[in-house]
């Protein structure tokens, strides 16, 4: 690829002096042909108007002799009537102009190298056609060669950000324990890892819990949580964790015993939401992780319960 971008300017600057020099042969042969005549038929090269007279001899002169008088039946004198055999004879002669047929003129020697330099000159031309299209197809080469380095480049670059940066993800825990009063609370513990290899800035944190009946949906668009627990870090980058470690969250739900006994029916379904928002080391903006758990409900006793990934898709999404 290199070597047909190297040798281009060199071709095209051999052919620029050949044509150069064609031109020049061809104004010399133009101007030849200007000063020696070019174009006017030579002396012996063409005949002169013939004269042809009707009805006279090449070495005499035409007769003078005006027919004779007629003398008619009815005594007259008729001297324009003769007979067809004086008429003849004495007939006045025609002038003819017979133009002679054209005569090429002769081929010279300026011709010949006018004509050797036109087709010189077509050939050069046709050259110059042919060198164009190439160039045009070894740029439109190239062109795509640089476009395809250029999207492998991009791919790589984005490979190693989506690879390098930080990722964060959310898992929640869930215990049961009893308050004062003797009610079981249920505590949910959030916890946002860093699971990539640089470090990630915390910016934003919101969750919620939620009790729902099995005919009741969650909205298909997230809430904002300003009425749940939100939390934002104002005023800099945001809290930042290494790769590996986390930042922990605390929320509680207090059921009644009657939302209990539905949520062991499976009458009852409750939700664990929220989102974490962060900065990565590489890119100035701010992405976004969003989750959505659903509490299965234990029959085989224990403090831990576990949660499964459920909801509507805009509930889980990461950017």
């Amino acid at each position: 690829m290199k070597l047909r971008a190297a040798s281009l300017p060199l071709g095209l600057m051999l052919g620029t002096k050949v044509l150069a020099l064609f031109v020049a042969v061809f104004a010399i042969a133009c101007a030849a042909g200007l000063g020696s005549g070019f174009g006017q038929t030579s002396e012996n090269g063409g005949s002169s108007p013939q004269l042809h007279i009707n009805g006279a001899k090449p070495s005499g002169k035409p007769s003078t002799t005006a027919p004779p008088a007629v003398l008619d039946t009815s005594g007259n004198m008729d001297t324009n009537s003769a007979p067809d055999h004086v008429s003849q004879e004495n007939q006045q002669p025609a002038i003819n102009i017979i133009n002679p047929s054209p005569v090429s003129p002769p081929w010279v020697w300026h011709d010949k190298w006018l004509w050797l330099a036109n087709l010189v000159f077509a050939a050069v031309g046709i050259g110059g056609v042919i060198a164009a299209i190439s160039t045009l197809c070894v740029l439109k080469r190239q062109t795509k060669a640089n476009w395809v380095a250029a999207k492998a480049s991009l791919r790589q670059t984005n490979y190693m950000i989506t690879s390098e940066r930080a990722w964060f993800v959310c898992c929640a825990d869930l215990h049961w324990d009893s308050g004062k009063d003797g009610n079981r609370i249920a505590r949910v513990h959030f916890t946002y890892e860093n699971m990539g290899k640089t470090p990630g800035f915390i910016t934003e944190i919101g969750f919620a819990v939620n009790g729902m009946k099995q005919e009741q949906r969650l909205p298909e668009i997230p809430p904002d949580y300003q009425n749940e627990d939100k939390t934002q870090w104002i005023g800099g980058r945001g809290v930042p964790i290494v790769p590996g470690n986390n930042m922990g969250r605390r929320a509680e739900w207090t059921p009644t015993q009657a939302q209990l006994d539905e949520w062991q029916r499976e009458e009852l379904t409750i939700w664990v939401h929220g989102y974490v928002k962060y900065r990565d080391c590489f890119v100035e903006m701010e992405r976004e992780t969003r989750y959505c758990l659903r509490l299965k409900p234990s029959t085989e006793g224990g403090n831990t319960v576990p949660f499964v990934i459920d909801g509507p898709p805009a509930y889980n999404s990461a950017t």
